[in-house]
Order: C-alpha cells, then sequence, then structure tokens
C-alpha cells in the first residue's frame, strides 16, 4: 500500500508543486533541506527537456559526490525534527521515563533513528531520480547513437520512471520503521494524496483557500473521513481486537463503545 501511495506523492510535491499547501512544503524545506521553487523551475515547464541538476538542484557538478554529501544532511536535518518529536511524546508517558530513565531514553532514541532513515531515504533516492536519468539518456543519446537531438528527459515515460523510482523507494525504506507505523503511515500517505489531488483537480494554489464550490471547503468532508475511520476502527475492534493496537483498541474501549 505504501508502495502506491509514496509512489504518487512525487506527482504532487515535484510535478505539480504550486498545489501543495504550504504546511506540506515547510515540512520538506525543513527536514530535507528541500527547494520547492526548483522542482517548478524543473518540472512544471512544457518542454520536453530538463535544465541542468547543478547548481539548482545540487551544488557541485559532481552528482554522485553530492548525492552523498545531501544525504547525510537530510539524515541530521531528520534526525533532529524526529528527536525533538519522539521526546515530546516521552512527556506523556513521565511515569515509565521516571520507572525507567535508561530504558525509555533508548527507545525513543531508537525511534527517531528508524524514523530519520525511513524519511530522508525515502524523499532522497526518490528526488535525486532524474540526475542518474540524465545521465542515462547522455549516454544513450550521445555516445551510443551519437546523435544531437534534444535529450528527452521530462517526457511522460521519464516521469512514470520517476514515479515508479519513489513508490519503489517507499517500499523499502519504509522496513525501517516499526511494524506497527507502517498502516498508519500508508494511510496517511494515501489521504494526504487524496487531498492533494482535490487541490490539483481544483486549482488549488500554495497560498489559497479553497474555494466555496471546492470539495475541500466542504464542512462534511473531514467528518466523513472521522466517521469513515471510527466505523474502521469499530468493525475490526468486534471482528479482531487482537489484531489492533493496543492504544487504538483503548480508544475503541472507553469512547466507543
Amino acid at each position: 500500500m505504501f508502495f502506491i501511495a509514496n509512489g504518487l506523492l512525487p506527482f504532487f510535491i515535484t510535478l505539480n508543486t504550486k498545489c501543495c499547501p504550504q504546511s506540506y512544503r515547510t515540512l520538506f524545506e525543513t527536514t530535507q533541506d528541500a527547494d520547492c521553487e526548483a522542482y517548478i523551475y524543473f518540472y512544471e515547464r512544457k518542454s520536453v527537456t530538463l535544465p541542468p541538476c547543478w547548481p539548482r538542484q545540487h551544488k557541485s557538478p559532481n552528482c554522485l559526490l553530492d548525492f552523498r554529501n545531501d544525504f547525510f544532511k537530510r539524515l541530521i536535518l531528520s534526525f533532529k525534527f524526529y528527536i525533538k518529536f519522539y521526546g515530546f511524546l516521552t512527556l506523556f508517558n513521565y511515569r515509565a521515563f521516571l520507572n525507567h530513565p535508561t530504558d525509555v531514553t533508548f527507545d525513543t532514541v531508537l525511534r527517531a533513528i528508524r524514523s530519520t532513515f525511513f524519511l530522508a531515504g525515502t524523499f532522497h533516492f526518490g528526488e535525486r531520480f532524474h540526475c542518474l536519468y540524465r545521465h542515462f539518456i547522455t549516454w544513450l543519446y550521445r555516445d551510443y547513437y551519437q546523435i544531437d537531438d534534444p535529450l528527452p528527459t521530462n517526457t511522460t515515460l521519464s516521469r512514470a520512471l520517476f514515479l515508479l523510482n519513489s513508490g519503489f523507494w517507499g517500499w523499502f525504506w519504509i522496513g525501517f520503521e516499526a511494524p506497527g507505523r507502517h498502516g498508519d503511515l500508508s494511510l496517511f500517505t494515501f489521504w494526504k494524496d487524496a487531498e492533494l489531488g482535490l487541490r490539483l483537480l481544483n486549482d488549488v494554489k500554495v497560498d489559497k483557500e479553497p474555494g466555496m464550490d471546492c470539495i475541500l471547503a466542504n464542512p462534511r468532508l473531514p467528518q466523513f473521513f472521522f466517521a469513515s475511520a471510527i466505523g474502521m476502527w469499530t468493525w475490526l475492534y468486534y471482528k479482531s481486537p487482537a489484531t489492533m493496537k493496543s492504544v487504538d483498541r483503548m480508544i475503541v474501549q472507553q469512547f466507543l463503545i
């Protein structure tokens, strides 16, 4: 499921960046040092060719060197984000921390490291696909066929391969997360795809609020999503409660039945 959901995500955050809400762009700009304006320059264009990846997408002409350096940079930024995130969650479980400070600290750091590799790996290996693709197309046209035609690096085929590559790396790096988070991440990404798809269909730009005729502005939409979640929770509880996570099971027991 995450292969499909993450494979679709670059269609919005890279190939149609203008439809992404600012909060979502900020997440990638903060944790991945992403240049969202560069994606508009690269991919939201009618020409079949892409501009050179250097110096806009990375800072030196050596794609491989910057691939390595930028990956470590994104790991550091992601870790800073997740250690704060999981550290904040630990505050709600302060009794366990007071009773077992070493174990809880180790578990918090471990979760932050796993999520760091998931986020940085998924984004970085997906984003830098066109560096490799450019080199391949250049070799194919210039060295193998020895023709001087414009390099077709922004075609429907290249974009499809871009999305397929993103799906593969999403499937690979999600394995670094705890199994209990796989379903949550898949559902989060799926609904994010749905939201971005509606924004694209209704031409809702970055800093623009959805118009009253847009389904995103309909107050019943979040109600529908919330009711659907409750329905799925309740159905699963009566069908097979042992398969639910303890937190989800507790919510159903305390608030829904």
